[in-house]
């Protein structure tokens, strides 16, 4: 019998030390019995996800957890959520990722405003913004995909996707690969600039100030960023935008019955890519436990992330982070753990990303990472955290691409 894969992704799980915890980190302190089970068992390590001094994206991360080198394969944000959300674009346009957001002084004050807007407010503000349908003589296109989220399509010859974001949270690094800044300090939002001096990166570049500029005008006499202040929420009065590319990634097809659940654009879109078939992901613990078990017998590999510590660590709520990890402890990992034969399964634990809810923001920290199966000779670790991983079997994992060559291998791949 084929072992199953349970590869779970706590999305923003690594944090660093707080006074208030004594010295350890949310998940360190936190009260999760059944991960630490699962670890006394196995073995743990620490990871870089993508590689040290990086605070990688999510969809960095999760191209490096399935096996792909990002440096390599990466293609930009943009592409990934706009096939995510199905929205159609040809090669060559330049598709970047957007969010509405709140700025005031040329500083970014909220980069998620409109989290709360009803579906009713979105389309009236992207009806606005569809109004702009050329820039500098190059045709455009606004389009939203979830929440605050939105794709700008830029189409034309002598473009290039080489430009910076205007996005002050993420400054591309290499290739396309971008970091994260801290959101714990002031947000300067920035022009797009060419980053390799051409000509098309110039003239893209310019094409994304100019609608820029031209949005900033609409928002602002928008008559729902009236009523927001009014109601003490953040206007939406501007849109930054990052990962501009202009193809998708050659992503290698995994081998097996791989399911993820999910719902992110960008999660589904490199999930299709790989090869595997998309579960809709439910929006509480016991629900997604339940759906893995009535679709248990029709794949052999699973990968999802719970996102609850992310969200957390974001608001630089770190009471709120403890509680979530502890909440998918009791009723993800508990229950699961009751239903399952451990003889019959591979599972590993880790996050994406560290966020640190001291900066509200992805970091360069590495992650833990815990591995079990029923072959493993179990190590000294028995308790799943940064400082107690970083003494286990694996100690340094090189990267996502590392760690999943490694399940491969106890999988007998």
């Amino acid at each position: 019998m084929k072992k199953k894969l349970l590869y779970i992704i706590l999305d923003g799980a690594g944090d660093v030390e707080y006074r208030e915890f004594d010295w350890a980190t949310p998940l360190e302190i936190a009260e999760i019995p059944n991960m630490d089970k699962l670890i006394s068992l196995g073995q743990g390590g620490i990871m870089y996800p993508i590689a040290e001094n990086i605070a990688p994206e999510s969809d960095e991360s999760m191209i490096s957890l399935l096996g792909n080198d990002p440096f390599k394969v990466h293609r930009g944000r943009g592409p990934l959520e706009a096939y995510g959300a199905d929205v159609k674009f040809n090669p060559g346009e330049i598709v970047l990722r957007c969010n509405f957001a709140y700025v005031k002084d040329n500083e970014a004050v909220d980069v998620q405003a409109g989290a709360d807007l009803k579906p009713i407010e979105v389309k009236h503000i992207v009806k606005k913004l569809s109004e702009i349908k050329e820039v500098l003589g190059y045709r455009v296109r606004f389009v939203p995909t979830i929440g605050y989220r939105a794709v700008f399509i830029i189409s034309g010859k002598n473009l290039s996707p080489k430009i910076s974001n205007t996005h002050p949270g993420y400054e591309v690094v290499k290739n396309y690969i971008s970091s994260a800044n801290p959101r714990n300090k002031p947000l300067k939002v920035n022009k797009a600039v060419p980053l390799d001096g051409s000509r098309e990166a110039f003239i893209t570049a310019a094409v994304v100030n100019e609608f820029t500029e031209l949005s900033k005008r609409i928002l602002g006499d928008l008559e729902i960023n009236l009523k927001r202040k009014q109601e003490g929420l953040s206007p939406v009065n501007y849109i930054l935008m990052r990962g501009a590319g202009n193809a998708l990634p050659p992503l290698k097809k995994l081998r097996g019955k791989w399911a993820i659940i999910g719902h992110m654009p960008v999660e589904k879109a490199i999930a299709t890519l790989s090869g595997m078939t998309v579960l809709k992901r439910p929006k509480t613990n016991k629900a997604l436990l339940n759906t893995l078990l009535k679709n248990w017998n029709k794949f052999n590999e699973f990968y999802f992330e719970i996102k609850s510590p992310d969200k957390y660590a974001h608001r630089g709520d770190l009471h709120g982070k403890k509680k979530a990890l502890e909440d998918i402890d009791r009723e993800f990992i508990g229950p699961l753990l009751d239903k399952i034969d451990l003889k019959d399964v591979v599972i590993c634990i880790t996050a994406d990303h560290s966020t640190p809810c001291r900066i509200h923001a992805h970091s360069k920290d590495p992650v833990p990472v815990l591995i079990y199966s029923s072959r493993l000779k179990a190590d000294a670790v028995v308790k799943f955290g940064e400082k107690f991983c970083i003494n286990g079997k694996h100690h340094f994992i090189k990267g996502g691409v590392e760690l999943f060559n490694i399940l491969m291998k106890e999988l007998g791949r």
